[in-house]
């Protein structure tokens, strides 16, 4: 009898969580950096059930002094970070499928991905702003 040749099973798909994790040009501060890290983890939900988590760490660079406002655009540049000076930051946030919070009432939004029809990969955030994905270097 013939044999039939079957495909070989799908290799495991990262979760859709792990796209987060990247670097971005944000719109409203240009060069600064941005970079996002995702690392699933092991929780234990309400009902003591082992649960994945996915902890996201953002960093990257401003200028200006912390707290200047979530609605500032300045430039990551020499002009600007002559006159303001350049900070790093970092802090952390959570992934649930689509969506990232960082609990800080700023930090929330959600993924958007050429795939289901948006117009850019990246983030939206709930202000307005996004952060648009540059391609992972190590890809072709």
């Amino acid at each position: 009898s013939p044999s039939l040749l079957l495909p070989p099973p799908p290799a495991s798909a990262a979760p859709s969580e792990m796209r987060f994790t990247g670097t971005y040009d944000d719109l409203l501060h240009p060069s600064c950096v941005r970079m996002i890290t995702v690392v699933p983890t092991q929780a234990v939900d309400a009902k003591s059930r082992k649960v994945k988590v996915f902890r996201a760490t953002f960093r990257g660079t401003d200028v200006g002094p912390a707290g200047i406002g979530d609605k500032v655009m300045l430039a990551c540049d020499e002009e600007s970070i002559k006159k303001y000076g350049l900070r790093e930051f970092e802090f952390e946030g959570r992934i649930e499928g689509g969506s990232v919070d960082a609990g800080d009432g700023i930090h929330e939004g959600e993924y958007a991905s050429v795939k289901d029809g948006d117009s850019f990969e990246g983030i939206r955030w709930k202000d307005g702003n996004r952060w648009i994905k540059k391609p992972n270097v190590d890809e072709p």
